[in-house]
C-alpha cells in the first residue's frame, strides 16, 4: 500500500513539475538574460510571450544571493511595452555589490520564469583572476548549440565569470548563404525571402534562435557582452560617407534602393537593442541608423583588464573605398579617438581589446617583405584599412604598449598571431597578440571546400602553406567549431580553445580541449596543439 501512495506521490509531483515549466515556457518562451556588467550592477533581460498580455501587464524582477529568494536583494515592477516588442531591460547599476554571484527571475501574471544566474565584475583595483569565454559566429542553420550548453555547464560550476560574443550572433540567412553549407535546421522568415529583408523578419530572428534551449541555457548562466558585426544585417555591411546611407552589397540586395537599405539597416539595430541586454546609448526619435545606437563601450575588469569593445559595422567605409586611400576608416573619427585615448589611458595589468574582424595582416601569396600588399586576403578586414591600421600600430609602438591583447571572431577559424610593426611582417618583436575564437557553427574552411576538406592531408598542407606565408601566426586551424576560454592573471594570460560537435543536438556534448597557449613576459608559449 505504501508503495503505491509512493508512486501516485511521485507521479503527481512529477506532472505539477511538467506543468510548471510548461506555463513558465508560455509565459516567457525566451527565457531571461543578463549582460553588460559592472562591479555594481547587471542589465537583466526577458521577453513576455505577446499572447499572455493584455495591455500593460505589471512584471517583476526579483534578484536574490540565494536560488531560494528567501530574501531577494532586489524586487523591481516594471510594464511590457509593446513599443519594445514586449521585451524587457533592467539596469541595476549601481544598486548591487561588487565580484557577487546572483539569481533573478521575473514573475508575471503569478507565473514565474526560469531563474537565471549572473555575476558582478570585481572592483576596479582588485587583484584576482578573471575567466571570460569568447564566442564568435553562430549560425542557425547549420549546426546546434552544443557549445552553449558546456558553457552554461561551466558558468552554473563558478568557472567562468563572463562571456564575450564577438559579432555575428545572428545570421541574416533562412539557410547559410554557401553551395558548400550542410544546412541541417533552415528556417522561413515571414516575408519568405531568403534573407531578413522587415522588421518583423530581424525580430523573427531573434525569436528564432533564442528559443533554442541549449543558447537560452548559456545566456541565463552568466552575463554576456555582445557586439554585433555584418551578419545581423547583411554580409559585408558598411556605411557610405559620400551618401550618407547605409551600404549592403550582394545580389540579394542589388534591387534595394539606398533609403531601403537604411531601412533594413535600421531595423536591424532596433531589433538588437530590443533583443540583448546591454548598456548602451539609443536615439528613438533618429530614422539614420548609424545614429540610432552607440554600441561601442569599455569594461573594467578588476585590475586584471580594461576592456575595449568597439564596433567596426556601423562606420566604415566600403570595399569600393582603396585599402591605401589615408581617409578610409573602419571605426569612424569619433570612436577611433575614443578608442586611442581609452588605449592611452589605461592602468590595469592587460589592455583588452573586442574587435571583430582579423586586425593582423595576413596574405595568401607573395614575398613576407614586400610593403606593396601581397595577396592580401578579403579587404573587409583590417586588411583593407591599412592606414588606420598603421596609425593604431604606430600609436602601440610610441607609446610603449605592450600588454594588448585583441579578441577577433569573423573568420570561423581558431588562430593566434603577434601583431608586427608595420611594414615589418617578419620582425623579431611584436605589438601585441591577437587571439581569434572558433565559430560556434558557422561553416570554417574545411566545410566551405566541400569533400576535399575530408582529407587530413590536405587541410595540413592548407595550414602549413598559410603559416609559412605569414610567419607572426603562431597557430591556424579552420576545420573545428567551438569557443575559447581567456584567463588573465597579472603577469600572464592563458588561451584555451576547444572544439565541439555540431551535427546534432547532444543532450550531453563533451568539449575537446584541442590548443593551449600562454602568454607571458611578451612571449608566446604553446604549450600544446592537437589540432
Amino acid at each position: 500500500m505504501l508503495s503505491r501512495l509512493l508512486f501516485f506521490l511521485s507521479l503527481l509531483f512529477s506532472l505539477s513539475v511538467v506543468a510548471f515549466e510548461h506555463e513558465e515556457n508560455e509565459h516567457f518562451p525566451l527565457g531571461v538574460r543578463s549582460g553588460d556588467p559592472t562591479d555594481s550592477g547587471v542589465v537583466f533581460w526577458t521577453r513576455v510571450n505577446p499572447q499572455k498580455c493584455t495591455g500593460s501587464d505589471p512584471v517583476s524582477l526579483e534578484v536574490s544571493k540565494d536560488k531560494s529568494f528567501g530574501s531577494p536583494v532586489i524586487k523591481e515592477s516594471l510594464q511590457v511595452d509593446p513599443l519594445n516588442d514586449y521585451t524587457l531591460h533592467v539596469d541595476l547599476n549601481g544598486r548591487l555589490e561588487a565580484d557577487t554571484v546572483y539569481f533573478f527571475r521575473f514573475v508575471h501574471n503569478g507565473v514565474t520564469s526560469r531563474t537565471g544566474r549572473t555575476k558582478t565584475l570585481p572592483q576596479r583595483d582588485q587583484e584576482r583572476p578573471i575567466k571570460l569565454a569568447v564566442l564568435t559566429c553562430q549560425d542557425y542553420s547549420t549546426g546546434y548549440f552544443n557549445a552553449h550548453q558546456i558553457l552554461g555547464d561551466m558558468a552554473e560550476r563558478g568557472e567562468l565569470d563572463l562571456a564575450f560574443f564577438d559579432g555575428d550572433f545572428t545570421y541574416e540567412y533562412s539557410s547559410y548563404d554557401s553551395s558548400a553549407a550542410k544546412i541541417i535546421r533552415p528556417m522561413t522568415f515571414p516575408s519568405r525571402s531568403p534573407s531578413a529583408m522587415t522588421a518583423e523578419d530581424f525580430r523573427f530572428l531573434y525569436q528564432n534562435y533564442l528559443s533554442d534551449p541549449q543558447l537560452q541555457y548559456s545566456l541565463s548562466s552568466m552575463p554576456f557582452v555582445v557586439i554585433p558585426d555584418d551578419h545581423e544585417v547583411a554580409d559585408n555591411q558598411f556605411w557610405d560617407r559620400e551618401r550618407n546611407q547605409a551600404g549592403i552589397p550582394g545580389k540579394r540586395y542589388k534591387f534595394l534602393s539606398p533609403l531601403e537599405k537604411s531601412r533594413l539597416m535600421l531595423d536591424s539595430r532596433k531589433a538588437w537593442v530590443n533583443y540583448t541586454p546591454a548598456r548602451i546609448q539609443v536615439n528613438p526619435i533618429t530614422d539614420n541608423p548609424q545614429k540610432f545606437v552607440k554600441l561601442y563601450r569599455s569594461f573594467r575588469l578588476g585590475k586584471m583588464a580594461d576592456f575595449f569593445v568597439t564596433d567596426s559595422r556601423s562606420y566604415r567605409d566600403g570595399e569600393h573605398v582603396d585599402a591605401d586611400d589615408p581617409k578610409k576608416t573602419m571605426l569612424g573619427h569619433e570612436q577611433l579617438d575614443w578608442f586611442r585615448h581609452q588605449l592611452a589611458h589605461s592602468d590595469a595589468h592587460w589592455r583588452l581589446w573586442g574587435n571583430q574582424t582579423m586586425f593582423s595582416r595576413f596574405v595568401a601569396y607573395g614575398e613576407h617583405l614586400d610593403i606593396i600588399p601581397d595577396g592580401l586576403v578579403n579587404t573587409d578586414q583590417w586588411n583593407g584599412f591599412r592606414a588606420e591600421r598603421a596609425m593604431l600600430k604606430q600609436q602601440l609602438d610610441d607609446s610603449n604598449i605592450h600588454n594588448l591583447l585583441i579578441l577577433t571572431g569573423d573568420m570561423h577559424t581558431s588562430l593566434v598571431s603577434q601583431v608586427k610593426p608595420f611594414d615589418q611582417p617578419d620582425a623579431p618583436d611584436h605589438l601585441a597578440v591577437e587571439f581569434m575564437t572558433p565559430s560556434i557553427t558557422s561553416p570554417n574552411m574545411k566545410d566551405e571546400i566541400g569533400f576535399i576538406g575530408n582529407f587530413d592531408r590536405i587541410m595540413d598542407l592548407i595550414r602549413y602553406y598559410l603559416k609559412d606565408q605569414n610567419h607572426h601566426l603562431a597557430h591556424f586551424n579552420s576545420e573545428i567549431h567551438g569557443f575559447a576560454i581567456l584567463t588573465l592573471n597579472a603577469d600572464e594570460v592563458i588561451w584555451d580553445v576547444y572544439s565541439v560537435p555540431t551535427r546534432e543536438r547532444l543532450e550531453k556534448p563533451e568539449a575537446t580541449h584541442v590548443l593551449q597557449v600562454k602568454y607571458r613576459d611578451e612571449k608566446l608559449h604553446i604549450i600544446f596543439d592537437l589540432t
